[in-house]
Order: C-alpha cells, then sequence, then structure tokens
C-alpha cells in the first residue's frame, strides 16, 4: 500500500498531473509486477484542505491485509503512526511494516536518478 499526504486530492479529481507521472516512473523502476501495489489516501479534502483520515486509512490496511505499507513523507508518517521517533524510517507493527521515504515534494526537487536512489531501498521488498 502506498500513500502521501495530497493523495487524497489526488484520488477525489483534483489530481497533479506530475505528482502522478513520479508515482509512475517510481513504480516503473521498483518493476514490481501489476496488482501487486496499491495507492490509500491517508487524507481527504474537505472545504479545500487536506483532512487526516487515520481510521479509514488503518480500515483499508486491514480490509486489504496490507503486509508493507510506503509512506511518502513526515507528515503522511504523523498522520498514519503519531508516536513516530525521528529518526525512524522502518516501522514493524504485528501485521504490517510502514517504510518512511522522502515526501513526493521532495523526490519531485531530484533529478530522475536520484529520485531512484531514494527509493532504492525497498526495491528488495517482497510484497
Amino acid at each position: 500500500m502506498i500513500t502521501y499526504a495530497e493523495l487524497g486530492h489526488d484520488l477525489t479529481g483534483n489530481a497533479d498531473p506530475s505528482r502522478g507521472q513520479l508515482m509512475r516512473s517510481l513504480l516503473g523502476f521498483l518493476k514490481w509486477p501489476k496488482g501487486t501495489s496499491m495507492f490509500w489516501p491517508c487524507t481527504l479534502p474537505c472545504d479545500g484542505n487536506l483532512v487526516p483520515q487515520t481510521r479509514m486509512f488503518w480500515a483499508g490496511v486491514q480490509k486489504f491485509r496490507c503486509s508493507t505499507i510506503l509512506c511518502f513523507g513526515s507528515e503522511a508518517m504523523r498522520i498514519i503512526y503519531p508516536q513516530v521517533q525521528p529518526g525512524q524510517n522502518v516501522i514493524m507493527l504485528e501485521q504490517s511494516s510502514i517504510h518512511l521515504l522522502p515526501s513526493v515534494a521532495e523526490l519531485a526537487a531530484r533529478l530522475p536518478h536520484e529520485q531512484q536512489l531514494a527509493v532504492a531501498s525497498i526495491a528488495a521488498l517482497r510484497i
């Protein structure tokens, strides 16, 4: 399961094409088989602002039995796992592991090869 703070906008009709292109590029780099990853929001828009949806997020994790969560950015991480400690990049829970990656905005500011290097640590994950 993949999440990031702006995903609520992207899935509800206010998508940013550059974010979509970045995610397609990263998934292409990872070469995971189709159908092995999904996007699930941790926020939803309300009156133009993104509002945390922690319960909805974890309900989705449970419903889809996600064992691996890729969390792009510390803002999204604080929404789904508020007790995260500074420097904590992998969190092991009973049923899932959460992997903290740079935010979409941080990745977008990098060159393509730098983007790939930033997510290379998850390429070997068994999903």
